[in-house]
């Protein structure tokens, strides 16, 4: 909090209490924001979908753990980097320029079954949806969020259960 005393004016006479005052309200302001950053942050980091932002150029700029987990790129890996050269490979490429085309026009895309890919090469069914982020009426970049999509496990627990012993009836 030193840069506060940088910026504030010196203190005299009957305006100290008033200068006091605003360097009490801005040091609150920053608290404030700081713990709203790490609210945000940790949300950011727990959430169990990748949530990767790109700037206007379609280079990424946030890459949460879930996008590492997912696809296999660490954050230092992906950052800057186009993201769908990351994850959109071969068969999904020009679906991946239309999603981005869409998105970059300032029309959210609605969440939308289809494949990514890993960096292994290996295939990832994902729910994926989008949305531009404009601050001050000005396009900066776009919010991505995917979704792993796995099989449900239901059908097979209950295909077992329908051929145990132990559930079947005289």
């Amino acid at each position: 909090m030193g840069w506060l005393n940088i910026i504030s004016p010196p203190i005299f006479g009957k305006s100290k209490s008033r200068d006091n005052r605003k360097a009490m309200e801005a040091r609150e302001i920053l608290k404030e924001l700081r713990k709203r950053q790490k609210y945000l942050e940790a949300i950011f980091s727990s959430v169990p979908d990748a949530i990767v932002t790109t700037d206007a150029a379609h280079g990424v700029v946030e890459w949460n753990p879930a996008a590492e987990r997912i696809f296999g790129y660490t954050q230092e890996e992906a950052k800057g980097k186009n993201l769908d050269d990351l994850v959109a490979k071969g068969d999904v490429e020009g679906e991946a320029r239309g999603f981005r085309k869409q998105v970059f026009s300032g029309e959210p895309l609605p969440p939308v079954e289809t494949v990514r890919y890993r960096k292994d090469g290996t295939r990832v069914n994902v729910i994926a949806s989008g949305a531009p982020i404009v601050i001050d009426n000005r396009l900066e970049g776009v919010v991505t969020v995917l979704r792993e999509k796995r099989a449900s496990l239901w059908p097979r627990v209950a295909t077992t259960l329908s051929k145990s012993p132990l559930c079947s009836r005289p």
